[in-house]
């Protein structure tokens, strides 16, 4: 059976994102756009894998 540890990736991920965030702050950078498109290219891999998952995210989105 083949176990993926993805808990450093997420680890490693969440902390880029705190890193963003601290550097934003720092410099008061308000109209700062931050998008992690290694964050979407993860979410659509999981969406792929997990298609169930890809209705749930998509019902989320709907008004």
């Amino acid at each position: 059976m083949n176990q993926h540890d993805t808990s450093s990736v997420i680890t490693v991920a969440g902390d880029a994102a705190d890193d963003i965030r601290s550097l934003g702050e720092a410099f008061a950078l308000t109209a700062f756009d931050y998008i992690d498109i290694a964050r979407q290219d993860r979410l659509q891999a999981l969406f792929t894998r997990w298609p169930l998952l890809a209705e749930f995210a998509a019902d989320r989105q709907e008004p």
